[in-house]
């Protein structure tokens, strides 16, 4: 489906005006609009403004001791919300939260191996 320009650009401003209300994001037009073009061609499988909803949620309660690029933050954000979605909502990096191990367990004094599961 081939959206329309003034669809894109409506969805832009909307983006926009998302990610700016985040507290330390520094606006400036021409990098703001790169940025979001750029994301929109290289994952084009995430809906850019309900993922631009969620970070700003979530930075609401982020709080870092140092200095952040919110661009590159965001990108990255973007990138990880393709990568969950190609693998149906698994991490990309292959990691199963599983709990504690066995062998964990085991060293802590706790008696024989405990069955591993894979999701809580």
């Amino acid at each position: 489906m081939k959206l329309s320009y003034n669809y894109f650009m409506d969805n832009m401003s909307e983006v926009l005006k998302t990610l700016r209300s985040v507290d330390g994001w520094i606006i400036d037009d021409t990098k703001d609009k790169i940025l979001i073009t750029n994301i929109e061609k290289q994952y084009p499988k995430i809906d850019i403004l309900e993922e631009a909803r969620a970070w700003q949620v979530w930075m609401l309660d982020y709080n870092s001791k140092k200095a952040i690029n919110h661009r590159s933050r965001f990108r990255n954000w973007c990138k990880k919300a393709t990568e969950f979605k190609e693998n149906n909502g698994k991490s990309a990096s292959g990691y199963k939260q599983t709990g504690r191990s066995h062998r964990n367990a085991e060293s802590e004094g706790h008696g024989d191996g405990v069955e591993i599961t894979e999701s809580w």
